[in-house]
């Protein structure tokens, strides 16, 4: 079903002009207020006398951090407050665009919601996804064979040492026979932390898998096929269709020439994965073209190349998942040893199979209620497998005059390092910008109109000079560099914002780049950096100047250089208790109680001040070590 697009009409309609099921996308930049669209939304459906199942436990909001549903329950409660305190304050004239009520029936509506609220706050469901999925599973133990009181964890890292203490522990035994393990270390990425510790490197690419496997429904598979067999079948192939070839186009240059150049490869495959065999190109260096009677054999030799490049990587990484299978057998019967303990990526696996066996009503029945309306903040952090989960629940309320409102932004779409799929909310813009005929996502069948897409003109947040910056970036010289960006996936060469009236003039933006040619990068940087921040205090407070830093690892020295001039400072790193030396070892002595294999823990803490002043102040960490 095709998605209307209304760009000039305003975001939200009348209560009165609203039909159910109803289901709105709001697609905006930065700035424009889609929270509080979305805050306005809330109210809206909580007040409307218009607006069917619009009790506040049949309405859900859900956000990506926790911060974000403290901030969207206060904004909720502010409003409400303040129409519930006066009858003419400047929110009273918003809500009543939106609701077909008096001044008075919303004052007194407004009161009652406020008390009904405190008096019942458990049912005033705004949370994170994950949260809501809890509640989901919570609900469901029985029926997912989970303990009553499950401890929820974030983190793999105490399962996963401990997983990996008992499959190293087993090196060299007919189960984990030494060679495989040595295949496993030579092909294991060098890069990441502790590069010279293997443990360390074989911790952090499990621990990636298992997040990536945690945030889809699928998971790696061990392939047991013997590859060399089919490897030598395949190029057998291979040698009898070249021959065929050869004998047919013996004569001709091109092929000769061809033949040199493999030769010369001295690697078959890399050959054919290089030799544009359409228009004889090797290297960058054109031939000449082939005879078009030939593209069929042409396009038969190039199905090889896949063919045998996966072969190839097949074989080549054969050693590292039969380890990671072996490692994840292990991490089953720690979990199985530990039952009360449950990782979050797992819930929403067990849930996506719950959920789609199992009726919406019946899930709806062991909640206690049933969610008619959803709120979706920051809809382009969603990852694929919380869509899965939500999106039965969602076409149940569709099919049932329910409504979904969903904002985002996918130039926003910051989060993909913890699998947040962006290509959901781009499905739904592809359907609005008629690039497809249906979203592939959600089934719309049950709304009359279709979903509706509105976006937010206005950048509230940001001065005149700024917004003009960001354009000439993104809009002039990025979108005329090909090489930096090629489809705009992410809208940012073509997204429209206009600054809010008054402001158009108000701002400043200067990019510099610095150079040291005869003198040390660091000093250049502080120097300049001073020099900034005390043009800046001549005109502003130092509370309100900020210094932003690529990696974390850039701040210590940056707080250094304003130190050492005089300039009070503080960052989150050193406010972070967690960077303090005597928390980093009472940690590594907590981490070596939990795990006693772990060596790297009991060395950190011996080797400490905490260790050292216990067992006496002649002993020094050189004698220890």
């Amino acid at each position: 079903m095709a998605i209307k697009q209304n760009k000039n009409l305003p975001v939200l309609k009348k209560d009165t002009e609203l039909e159910f099921p109803h289901a709105l996308l709001i697609s905006a930049s930065a700035g424009s207020g889609k929270t509080y669209t979305l805050t306005q939304r809330y109210v809206q459906l909580l007040l409307s006398g218009n607006i069917p199942f619009n009790k506040i436990e049949n309405i859900l909001a859900v956000t990506f951090t926790n911060n974000a549903a403290k901030e969207m329950k206060t904004r909720i409660l502010g409003w409400l407050k303040e129409l519930a305190l006066d009858k003419d304050c400047e929110k009273m004239d918003e809500t009543l665009k939106l609701i077909s009520l008096n001044r008075d029936a919303i004052h007194e509506k407004a009161k009652n919601l406020v008390e009904l609220i405190i008096d019942n706050y458990s049912d005033f469901h705004i949370q994170t996804i994950d949260s809501f999925l809890t509640r989901i599973m919570t609900c469901s133990v029985a029926e997912l064979s989970l303990p009553l009181n499950p401890e929820i964890t974030m983190t793999y890292d105490a399962l996963i040492d401990s997983a990996l203490y008992a499959m190293f522990s087993k090196i060299g035994r007919e189960e984990l026979p030494r060679e495989e393990v040595d295949k496993f270390l030579k092909i294991l990425p060098k890069s990441g932390s502790y590069p010279w510790n293997p443990e360390a490197r074989v911790k952090d690419n499990f621990n990636s898998f298992l997040n990536a496997e945690g945030k889809t429904s699928g998971k790696i598979v061990h392939d047991k096929t013997n590859y060399d067999i089919v490897l030598k079948e395949k190029f057998k192939e291979i040698l009898q269709f070249c021959e065929g070839l050869r004998k047919k186009l013996a004569n001709d240059d091109l092929i000769k020439e061809s033949s040199n150049a493999a030769i010369q490869e001295k690697n078959l495959i890399g050959f054919l994965a290089n030799y544009s065999f359409k228009y004889g190109i090797l290297n960058g260096q054109k031939k000449k073209y082939f005879h078009k009677d030939w593209e069929k054999d042409i396009d038969f030799l190039s199905s090889f190349v896949i063919e045998l490049a996966e072969i190839n990587a097949a074989i080549y990484y054969h050693p590292y998942i039969s380890i990671y299978e072996k490692f994840k057998e292990e991490l089953e019967n720690i979990k199985n040893g530990k039952s009360e303990v449950i990782h979050i990526n797992d819930i929403a696996k067990n849930l996506s199979t719950y959920i789609n066996k199992n009726s919406v009503p019946e899930i709806y029945l062991k909640l206690g209620e049933r969610i008619s309306h959803f709120l979706v903040d920051e809809f382009q952090d969603t990852n694929s497998l919380q869509w899965d989960n939500m999106r039965p629940l969602v076409e149940e309320s569709l099919a049932k005059k329910g409504s979904l409102f969903a904002v985002g932004d996918i130039k926003q779409a910051i989060y993909m390092f913890r699998d947040a799929d962006y290509k959901i909310m781009r499905d739904f813009l592809d359907v609005a910008e008629e690039k497809k005929e249906e979203t592939s996502y959600l089934s719309l069948d049950s709304v009359k109109d279709g979903l509706e897409l509105k976006n937010l003109p206005v950048n509230y947040r940001s001065d005149g000079e700024i917004l003009n910056y960001v354009d000439d970036l993104f809009k002039v010289k990025l979108k005329n560099n090909e090489e930096l960006i090629a489809d705009d996936i992410t809208e940012l060469t073509t997204y429209e914002q206009a600054v809010k009236s008054g402001r158009e003039n108000k701002g400043y933006v200067k990019t510099e780049v610095l150079e040291a040619i005869d003198a040390n990068e660091a000093e250049v940087e502080k120097e300049k950096l001073l020099e900034i921040i005390k043009q800046a205090s001549r005109r502003y407070p130092l509370n309100e100047i900020a210094i932003l830093v690529a990696k974390n690892k850039r701040i210590e020295p940056v707080v250094e250089w304003l130190t050492e001039a005089g300039v009070p400072v503080a960052s989150l790193s050193s406010l972070d208790i967690r960077n303090r030396k005597v928390i980093a070892e009472l940690l590594a002595l907590l981490k070596f109680l939990e795990t006693p294999s772990d060596d790297l823990a009991f060395s950190a803490f011996v080797c400490g001040d905490i260790f050292l002043k216990l067992v006496g102040k002649d002993l020094k960490q050189e004698d220890i070590r």
